[in-house]
């Protein structure tokens, strides 16, 4: 008899206590919808025994789309398409690859934050990158925070090479990792002087320098 493969997601289902608790899931068969070719996975929560599929209880349920199509407007609008263009690639209306793309950037947004939270980080490295913006008459800063053990980028803010946008940085940060009791974790940076200031606002006794 094959093993039951265990697998950990939050719970997607509001009306449940265990609402975005992380909780044990299994496989629970396949479904088919009418506007995708592929079965779909349902799942089963061994914790609480709630019962969803893979885009259930998410901003892409109901898009009436396939997974196929999702992907290719994804790799497109990576490409620099718009809209329209993408539209007229896919054969689809504007207002629904418009749908999609908010859609799929909030399902993006929350499988980051998933990532981020299930991570175990004791080490950062802080670091800015510049591109120019517009008619290349003014730069554009990009602080990055990176786990330099997966190469994984946890957050980024747009802005000036300045205290505030360092701020944003570390206040964002701070907001979607998980720091176990008497746990710290080291910074590195290229000592650019805005860090200091909002790394001890924002990490205060659970940070080394």
């Amino acid at each position: 008899m094959q093993e039951e493969k265990i697998f950990q997601f939050f719970c997607p289902n509001s009306e449940c206590s265990y609402y975005k608790k992380v909780v044990d899931v299994i496989k629970y068969g396949t479904y088919k919808t009418e506007n995708d070719s592929v079965r779909r996975q349902r799942f089963l929560s061994k914790t609480c025994t709630c019962t969803f599929s893979e885009t259930a209880f998410s901003s892409l349920f109901g898009k009436h789309g396939s997974f196929k199509e999702y992907a290719q407007c994804c790799k497109l609008y990576c490409y620099g398409l718009n809209t329209d263009e993408i539209a007229d690639v896919l054969e689809r209306d504007s207002r629904t690859i418009s749908s999609w793309t908010e859609s799929i950037s909030t399902k993006a947004k929350k499988f980051h934050l998933f990532l981020s939270i299930n991570l175990i980080i004791s080490f950062l490295q802080l670091d800015e990158l510049w591109s120019y913006l517009k008619k290349k008459d003014k730069k554009l800063w990009i602080f990055t925070s990176i786990d330099p053990k997966s190469r994984f980028w946890l957050n980024f803010e747009l802005g000036s090479r300045t205290k505030h946008t360092a701020n944003k940085l570390l206040k964002g940060l701070k907001s979607m990792i998980l720091i176990p009791t008497g746990e710290s974790i080291k910074f590195t940076t290229d000592k650019l002087s805005a860090y200091v200031h909002a790394i001890e606002e924002h990490f205060k006794d659970n940070y080394a320098y």
